[in-house]
């Protein structure tokens, strides 16, 4: 498989055709060999995306406006593969510039800190043990909200985005 990369953007863009039916439900290489080609994108984030997004992504760093609102990756680049249909876009984020969309405190953390804290994670909710709060950059009403998936794959770009992608690729038919 042959990657072109296209010149002049912000980001690094890695564009190639693949057959779509081989590759509708797994990506057309292995991690191993991701890394092999990319070793600068051990360790990063993946997240998969809709091509008409691809505009927002070259302008910013990442698909959603603002910027910093919360987003779903993994380190893992086979359930990226699982977003977007053809042509697909991929983002490497670099897992140093995310940062998750939760975290836990005490539940008797003191207002003064609990108001502070709030200005990034504005959401808080009595996790089930009753002793912790989990705050969260989701709103309230969000289903995911202090779940396995926000913990797992929820994350927001607390800077400039296009410092945190490290390659944006392009999956187009043959």
């Amino acid at each position: 498989m042959e990657f072109l990369q296209i010149p002049g953007a912000a980001v690094s863009v890695w564009a190639t055709t693949i057959d779509v039916d081989a590759h509708r439900r797994r990506p057309p290489f292995s991690r191993t060999d991701l890394w092999r080609t990319w070793p600068e994108l051990a360790g990063a984030m993946f997240r998969g995306v809709s091509s008409d997004r691809l505009q927002t992504v070259l302008q910013t760093g990442v698909d959603v406006v603002p910027t910093n609102s919360v987003i779903y990756a993994s380190d893992d680049f086979d359930k990226a593969w699982e977003y977007g249909d053809f042509p697909k876009v991929v983002l490497a984020l670099d897992s140093r510039k995310v940062k998750p969309s939760w975290q836990m405190i005490p539940a008797d953390t003191p207002p003064v800190e609990l108001a502070e804290i709030g200005k990034v994670y504005p959401t808080a909710v009595p996790y089930s043990n009753g002793e912790s709060l989990w705050l969260s950059r989701l709103p309230a009403d969000d289903p995911r909200i202090a779940t396995d998936y926000e913990a797992s794959y929820a994350f927001w770009i607390p800077g400039n985005p296009l410092e945190a992608v490290r390659a944006v690729f392009v999956f187009m038919p043959s």
